[in-house]
């Protein structure tokens, strides 16, 4: 190169020095220039990638047969319409976000999502339980208090016919007994 001089620089070394750039300093790089720099580089390759990415899909919408596109298309709204009915269901039945996330978890695809999907529907269906278990012993435990006092001698004790008696479900029977009751044809 014709234009290059040499110059000393501190005394014994020489740089090559291009003519007009006299008393030109290189300007520092900064934290803001890198990042600019990195900004740049990743958009070039994320353009690059959309670019790759949108000819993968015109390609395989080519690769599509009729038959197959609207099979996807069908499929889609059959999906659409799914969900719509879950949510209606899932309205006229009242069903809580509670419940519905323990059985989506359940119908998960992940071993561990079915465990904690399982464990989470038995404690609801355990406190629906207990919930209905107090109601109907409190209901058979007034209705068995609501009955006519005894006849023939017998004093102060609750009765209650066996067909009444068998009416009721287990737990309430059990209570009835322990409570002191009796039984009558």
């Amino acid at each position: 190169m014709d234009n290059e001089v040499t110059t000393p620089v501190n005394g014994a070394e020489v740089q090559p020095q291009i003519d007009g750039a006299e008393g030109t300093k290189p300007e520092a790089i900064t934290k803001d220039d890198i990042a600019k720099a990195v900004d740049e580089v990743n958009r070039k390759w994320q353009s690059k990638f959309d670019q790759v990415l949108g000819e993968k899909k015109a390609v395989e919408g080519k690769a599509l047969t009729v038959e197959q596109r609207i099979a996807q298309i069908e499929q889609e709204r059959q999906n659409e319409r799914l969900d719509w009915c879950r949510k209606e269901a899932k309205a006229k039945a009242q069903i809580d976000d509670e419940l519905e996330t323990a059985i989506r978890l359940y119908a998960g695809t992940e071993a561990e999502q079915i465990a904690i999907g399982a464990a989470n529907i038995r404690a609801i269906i355990d406190k629906v339980v207990a919930e209905n278990t107090e109601k109907a012993v409190k209901a058979a435990l007034e209705k068995v208090g609501s009955q006519p006092s005894p006849k023939g001698g017998q004093s102060g004790g609750k009765t209650m016919t066996l067909a009444e008696f068998n009416r009721l479900d287990g737990k309430a029977q059990a209570a009835y007994m322990k409570g002191g009751g009796t039984l009558t044809d």
